[in-house]
């Protein structure tokens, strides 16, 4: 936007004002010019909050138009679509019975899975060899590697799995029969807990 000769005399006028207070003429022409800036940036803001104020105002006189215009057309349509109270009543009855049925269901059914846990569980317990005092010593027990530490691999095997490998002299055949005996009572656990996978 050109500038008239008025607002150059303002411009020469604030320049000498601001060298009379700065010596160096290159400082002063950047602090006028930063002043200059900003007064322009808040003069922007000035106008843009103007025009949105403006922008508003007229969205409001809109509305109300728009309101006027309802309300001269008659305030029965919105009672002509709210549901009479007998059907809203039906509703809230039949949301709560369904609620109330699926919450029975979820309990028979926990109830279910609860006797199966149980019954597996006594399964599983009553198949496990009473020399076994722990699930530890049933999961765990690759205690054939005990062979070369302080308790005897005979030991170990007739103390925790009732085995009596004392008869076999070869050891690679001692540990032969000390897999197929861990392996068969592996299975029978896993038959044990084959109701479980169910749930998986």
């Amino acid at each position: 936007m050109p500038k008239s000769k008025a607002d150059s005399a303002m411009a020469k006028e604030a320049l000498e004002a601001v060298k009379a207070m700065v010596p160096d003429p290159k400082l002063a022409e950047k602090i006028l010019k930063r002043r200059l800036y900003n007064r322009e940036q808040q003069r922007r803001h000035r106008s843009n909050k103007t025009e949105e104020i403006v922008r508003l105002r007229g969205e409001v006189a809109e509305l109300e138009t728009e309101k006027a215009g309802l309300a001269d057309s008659g305030g029965d349509d919105e009672m002509d679509t709210m549901l009479p109270w007998k059907e809203v009543s039906c509703g809230i009855l039949e949301c709560i019975e369904d609620t109330s049925q699926s919450n029975r269901d979820m309990k028979v059914l926990r109830r279910h899975n609860h006797d199966r846990i149980q019954r597996i569980t006594e399964v599983t317990v009553d198949r496990i060899s009473d020399d076994i005092s722990t699930l530890r010593v049933l999961f765990l027990s690759s205690h054939y590697f005990n062979q070369y530490g302080s308790v005897p691999f005979n030991d170990e095997c007739h103390y925790h799995w009732g085995l009596d490998l004392s008869h076999i002299e070869d050891e690679a055949a001692k540990l032969a029969a000390f897999h197929r005996h861990i392996a068969r009572a592996g299975n029978e656990f896993v038959g044990a807990l084959v109701p479980l996978l169910h749930f998986v």
